[in-house]
Formats: C-alpha cells, sequence, structure tokens
C-alpha cells in the first residue's frame, strides 16, 4: 500500500502464500505488472526487464503509471487513518 501512497507502480514478483493472489489482484486493478515465469517455474532476468521497461518507459505502461497516479491521490485524500478504507474499496472493485 506504501508504494501506491506515493504514485509508485507495482512489479510483482511473487513468491509464495498470498503473493500470487496479491499479484493478479495488483494487474486486476490496474497499479502494476506480474513478471511471469518460465515453463520451469523460474524468474529470467529478461522478462523482469521487459516488466520493468514496460511499466516505466513504454507507451503502454502509461495506463498503469496514470493509475497508481490516481490512487495516490484517492489514498492521500482519505489520510493515513484511512487506509484500511481504501483497501477494502481496492478489494471491492474487483469483485473478491
Amino acid at each position: 500500500m506504501e508504494r501506491m501512497k506515493f504514485g509508485v507502480p507495482v512489479i510483482a514478483m511473487p513468491m509464495h502464500l498470498d503473493q500470487p493472489f496479491n499479484a493478479r489482484l495488483v494487474e486486476d486493478v490496474g497499479v502494476g505488472l506480474e513478471v511471469m515465469r518460465n515453463e520451469s517455474g523460474e524468474l529470467e532476468r529478461e522478462e523482469i526487464a521487459k516488466v520493468i521497461k514496460a511499466v516505466v518507459v513504454e507507451e503502454g505502461g502509461k495506463c498503469v503509471r496514470n493509475k497508481v497516479k490516481e490512487v495516490s491521490v484517492g489514498i492521500r485524500n482519505k489520510g493515513d487513518e484511512e487506509i484500511d478504507e481504501v483497501e477494502y474499496a481496492i478489494v471491492q472493485l474487483c469483485g473478491v
């Protein structure tokens, strides 16, 4: 949540437990992208670089950068003490 508060897109590289779900949530909400694993389940540096470039530099990542800025404004407007409400709203937007 802190990175969204400061308008920083998420580059998700889930490892275990709830992280795969959170990575999909990040993509569904539009505030980041997930690095996909190869057939062996490993992360490849080329794929990591591709996702970083897509989010930070490329035109296609503009929607992610804009969405995370929009979410940032919403979080700042709500204030730190209402962060739980913002988190709940994001989960509800995803229909989870």
